[in-house]
């Protein structure tokens, strides 16, 4: 896989007509690095099955890697275990139709049961897992719902390295290291391969998070 070097992320050159460089260079808008500038570039040029969206760890909005979603009308489920951004959002979305902010804690096999509750279509357009734990898990398990692109958080400690190591939860890189690692979660070349599984491309890498392209919502090989 070809990588071109993209100011602080590698894009799969598979996908290269997704890449808008001026767009990128404008920054981010809510999101931290740069993540909803990417999420902007896709859906520009792949037509949305449903724009509807699943944020899990959504945070607040001036954080937020799917408030862009939000501002073109898209509808879709933003959570998180921390009651006070939930209580922030809400405030935010009152007169936002289809847009729903819930209190809760996604463990590593609860997502399909979450999403049905709310009713969340079984495929969707884009999902974002940012929990600063078990996200390779909560992908993993995640087995009636398919999202067509997904966004989801890695280990910080491999920049640029797309091997596939042993995965720890606690701090996937502590038995390589003999010591406790800053960065957590798993490393991009185990969640590559994962994603290959389900059916996905790598797409990019950005500061600590990968997108991945489900290859039938585009038609490719």
């Amino acid at each position: 896989m070809k990588r071109l070097s993209v100011i602080d992320n590698y894009w799969n050159s598979k996908y290269e007509y997704l890449l808008d460089r001026e767009l990128f260079k404008k920054g981010p808008k809510f999101s931290e690095h740069g993540e909803d500038r990417i999420i902007e570039m896709i859906f520009k040029v792949v037509k949305p099955l449903n724009k509807y969206f699943v944020d899990i760890g959504c945070a607040n909005q001036r954080s937020s890697n799917t408030w862009t979603l939000i501002e073109k009308d898209w509808s879709g489920l933003l959570i998180d275990s921390n009651e006070n951004p939930i209580n922030e959002i809400r405030e935010l979305i009152q007169k936002k139709n289809g847009v729903r902010a819930i209190n809760t804690f996604v463990t590593p096999n609860n997502l399909d049961k979450i999403l049905f509750e709310q009713n969340s279509p079984k495929r969707f357009d884009f999902l974002s897992i940012d929990t600063d734990s078990f996200e390779y898990e909560i992908w993993k398990n995640l087995t009636k719902f398919e999202p067509n692109v997904v966004c989801i958080e890695v280990n910080q400690g491999n920049i640029g390295d797309f091997k596939t190591i042993d995965y720890d939860p606690s701090a996937s890189l502590y038995k390589y290291k003999g010591k406790q690692s800053n960065w957590s979660g798993a490393t991009t070349g185990l969640v590559n391969k994962l994603a290959d599984e389900k059916g996905y491309d790598y797409l990019c890498w950005i500061v600590s998070n990968v997108f991945y392209i489900k290859r039938s919502f585009v038609n490719v090989p």
